[in-house]
């Protein structure tokens, strides 16, 4: 059987790419013109998958500056020659280039009455998420799917244990489990821990909590457990007097080292390196389409990527779920999902063994 190869498209290929659109598509056809500016934009991924020296289909795979969020705009195979697992391996490498440009999901819009296509998303791991009326040009409906392009690292001795948080509210609780059990304590995984850690960290926040005065409250819980725990703030667009507000009074009271200050790279991988963890909160937008943020928690970088433990998900995956254990971000994707809101709050709290009690 003739091997399918997966490559960028050049000016060449136009004509075959051309007549796979008059062949695949009735309406809403992309003219030589706009398939030339896609050739040549910076935005775009346009791939080509051939058998032999004939090209058997196509793909768009379209990019924001600055969103986490691809989307797959077009993608037609050859009916002369389907069947062949042609559109799976197309789909297979436009998820990996959108990994390799830092996304983490794709978006794509399909018609209802299109079954093969939606049958080979579905199966793929795409779930539906919404539905644009009239989207095509002769009025018909288009499904919306998305797809978490999720990645997991290999296990290696050192990595801290995982635990899955049981509450919507528990992933700061759910991390502290982690840290105390890497660092040697013996915790009853069915045990009321969790929930007795959240309300440690209750009492430990003041009235109308801040962002920071919650992770102030979080490292408190640390280090009365003999961690010694240092916490980077930064605020990179905030005035002065959201300066104050959100980085709490008297933290130094407490007996906490505070560092008004972004965790870069350089010393997240000192960190790593070091035998270090870093928690930190993720919007949960990028993740897992969710608004709730959450804590999870970094033990490793790995080439270009971040390795870290996600409370929210099981370590062992189902119903097409990540593993919530060594799940792998790019740096710089990760960086965008630490970094939210209109003031820019990054928020890391570093812990290094040796000071468990």
């Amino acid at each position: 059987m003739t091997e399918i190869d997966v490559r960028a498209a050049t000016e060449r290929d136009l004509d075959a790419v051309e007549s796979l659109e008059e062949q695949a598509f009735t309406h809403d056809r992309s003219s030589r013109s706009s398939l030339r500016r896609f050739l040549f934009s910076r935005s775009c991924e346009f791939l080509v998958a051939s058998l032999g020296e004939r090209i058997a289909g196509y793909a768009l795979v379209l990019f924001r500056a600055g969103a986490a969020v691809a989307r797959l705009y077009s993608i037609a195979i050859d009916a002369r020659v389907g069947r062949r697992g042609i559109g799976r391996r197309l789909l297979g490498v436009c998820e990996a280039v959108a990994v390799e440009r830092g996304c983490a999901s794709l978006r794509l819009e399909v018609r209802p009455d299109n079954e093969r296509a939606i049958a080979l998303y579905l199966s793929a791991g795409y779930q539906s998420f919404g539905r644009h009326e009239a989207y095509y040009a002769d009025g018909a409906p288009a499904l919306r799917l998305q797809k978490p392009l999720w990645r997991s690292a290999a296990a290696l001795p050192g990595d801290p244990p995982h635990f899955h948080q049981s509450k919507p509210f528990t992933s700061g609780p759910a991390c502290i489990i982690m840290v105390l059990q890497w660092a040697g304590w013996h915790l009853d995984p069915g045990g009321d821990d969790e929930l007795l850690l959240r309300k440690e960290m209750s009492r430990a926040e003041p009235a109308s909590a801040s962002e920071a005065d919650r992770s102030l409250a979080l490292a408190e819980v640390l280090r009365r457990r003999g961690l010694d725990p240092l916490v980077h703030l930064a605020e990179a667009k905030a005035s002065p007097s959201e300066r104050r507000l959100n980085l709490g009074h008297g933290p130094h009271e407490k007996g906490l080292r505070v560092m008004s200050s972004n965790l870069d790279e350089a010393e997240l991988k000192r960190i790593c390196d070091g035998h270090g963890l870093v928690l930190t909160l993720a919007t949960r937008h990028f993740l897992d389409r969710g608004r709730r943020k959450r804590w999870v928690l970094v033990h490793r970088l790995e080439g270009g990527f971040v390795v870290f433990n996600d409370p929210l998900f099981a370590e062992r995956p189902v119903d097409n779920t990540p593993s919530g254990r060594n799940r792998m971000l790019s740096l710089e994707l990760f960086r965008r999902i630490t970094l939210r809101g209109r003031t820019g709050l990054s928020v890391a709290i570093i812990v290094r063994k040796g000071s468990a009690s």
